[in-house]
């Protein structure tokens, strides 16, 4: 999760300059991406509700998903990118998951999704074979 926001923030970061691998985590764009506030950055997990129901949940529900689909078809703020992080994809209910293979096909214009997940094994096979997997080892 810490390296997706980062990254995410070497889109909006004041101070990055021409490399996306320096974020000075102190400008306003990076504390709000930090704080799950900026409003070009989109945070989706058990926590991170789209909807106002803000309950425990054991998983992302569909209606997250179409929240999220739904604010996809608007433009990011200005010429920004969005950034979309959906962090413990594995977590998506079956149902979230086929409803959201049609925003990652589609994903819209200047629109980069992150999926974070502890095992790419839990994800639907047709959710990987649209990603460019990253790994992380100890």
């Amino acid at each position: 999760m810490t390296i997706a926001k980062r990254f995410a923030a070497s889109f909006f970061c004041e101070q990055a300059g021409e490399s996306l691998l320096h974020v000075c985590e102190e400008c306003a764009a990076c504390r709000r991406i930090e704080q799950n506030s900026h409003l070009a950055v989109v945070l989706l997990d058990r926590e991170h509700t789209l909807l106002s129901d803000k309950e425990e949940r054991k998983e992302i529900p569909i209606e997250d998903i179409r929240e999220l689909k739904r604010m996809n078809t608007f433009r990011a703020p200005g010429r920004e990118w969005r950034v979309i992080i959906i962090n413990e994809a594995e977590r998506m209910s079956r149902e979230a998951a086929t409803a959201f293979l049609k925003l990652l096909e589609e994903p819209g214009e200047r629109t980069l999704i992150i999926l974070v997940s502890a095992s790419r094994d839990l994800l639907l096979p047709t959710i990987v074979s649209r990603c460019l997997p990253i790994s992380f080892s100890l």
